[in-house]
């Protein structure tokens, strides 16, 4: 059996199957019982993972050979070791992820980016001339856009957003 191609998408999981499987049969729930090789079963299925019993669902199909299609609303955490293991039975790949909106302005932006590069928050305010109490409500803000409890985690998602580039 070969690998089979799991999509995680940002949208509506059922819609993105019937796009990237187009004449096949899009499934959701649970996994027949025979045939346990659903590799040539010309069905997909969509799953929303929101609970570990969905990621049971998702796991199984992929390991039995069906096509995939995921949203994944998990923390990151938990995202991060699901994908690891589809990644053990299928071809992942990715369908117009994109990065949760975060709305920052330049001025969290270069925050950050001063923090990023060793600056104390003092320092980047300096820089930045700004006083350290409206630096400190930016960096605040910034944490709250990002959904980081602490700086560095703050500096390390506007990393992975590509927010701190240049």
């Amino acid at each position: 059996m070969t690998r089979p191609p799991a999509f995680v998408v940002d949208g509506d999981p059922v819609r993105a199957a019937a796009e990237a499987f187009p004449g096949w049969t899009v499934m959701t729930g649970d996994l027949p019982v025979e045939p346990f090789d659903l590799s040539s079963a010309n069905a997909v299925w969509a799953v929303t993972v929101a609970a570990p019993a969905d990621a049971a669902t998702l796991l199984l199909a992929a390991a039995r050979g069906a096509a995939t299609t995921a949203a994944l609303h998990l923390d990151d955490t938990a995202a991060a070791r699901l994908l690891d293991d589809l990644r053990r039975v299928a071809e992942v790949r990715t369908q117009t992820i994109r990065p949760p909106a975060v709305h920052l302005g330049s001025e969290h932006i270069e925050l950050l980016r001063a923090i990023a590069r060793g600056c104390s928050l003092e320092e980047a305010a300096c820089r930045l001339y700004v006083s350290r109490r409206t630096a400190a409500r930016r960096l605040a803000e910034a944490r709250d856009a990002l959904d980081a409890p602490t700086t560095v985690e703050a500096v390390s998602r506007a990393r992975q957003l590509g927010l701190l580039a240049a």
